[in-house]
């Protein structure tokens, strides 16, 4: 089971609140050097802060701990990137794509290789914007999420109402069984059919 403070750092970490992570966690290392979790969430953290050489020791450490893990093999494909190790990133990425074939980030790395094979591109590739999208695990855009759990409840809320008011108006008991109907006289006057009355 997780503790508090694990899933506190990964609630920081989702909302992309990366600098609070590593100061929630980074004073702990001794208390989570068997965590898998816990270095993971240091790793991919101090990447996201541009710290490539920590990012490095800790996923180093989380890969110790679960070889075969996607993520953590991403972040280390991404640091030697970063490094211009070329040979050691195309390693990972292929690595990746042992274990899954179809892997998307495996892909846009090895492509990202490709592409910006010569040393002046793939500094020009590196230094931009582009290069942050090989990172495993971007922070949730909670505004997407809020926006479909507003439509989800408005939905929620648009359904329940139409079926109350199909049971009001179109789906409504007579409250008086004894009025089958309402009439109104040539002189306006209104008048009661009584469909319980006794013939004799």
């Amino acid at each position: 089971m997780r503790s508090k403070t694990l899933k506190k750092a990964t609630k920081l970490f989702k909302a992309g609140k990366y600098s609070k992570v590593l100061l929630l966690l980074e004073s702990q290392v001794f208390r989570y050097r068997q965590s898998f979790d816990f270095f993971y969430l240091l790793g991919i953290s101090c990447l996201r802060s541009s710290d490539y050489g920590g990012g490095y020791s800790y996923l180093q450490r989380a890969i110790n701990i679960k070889p075969d893990d996607i993520n953590t093999l991403a972040g280390l494909a991404v640091v030697h990137l970063k490094r211009r190790e070329s040979s050691e990133s195309l390693s990972r990425w292929f690595e990746i794509l042992d274990i899954d074939p179809n892997n998307k980030m495996a892909k846009k790395g090895l492509d990202a290789l490709k592409k910006n094979s010569n040393p002046e591109d793939l500094t020009e590739y590196i230094e931009s914007e582009k290069f942050l999208s090989l990172l495993p695990d971007k922070a949730l855009n909670l505004r997407i999420y809020r926006n479909t759990l507003f439509f989800i409840l408005g939905t929620a809320v648009i359904i329940t109402s139409a079926y109350f008011l199909y049971e009001i108006f179109l789906n409504n008991e007579i409250k008086r069984p004894e009025i089958a109907a309402v009439t109104l006289d040539h002189f306006g006057t209104v008048s009661e059919k009584n469909t319980n009355t006794v013939y004799k």
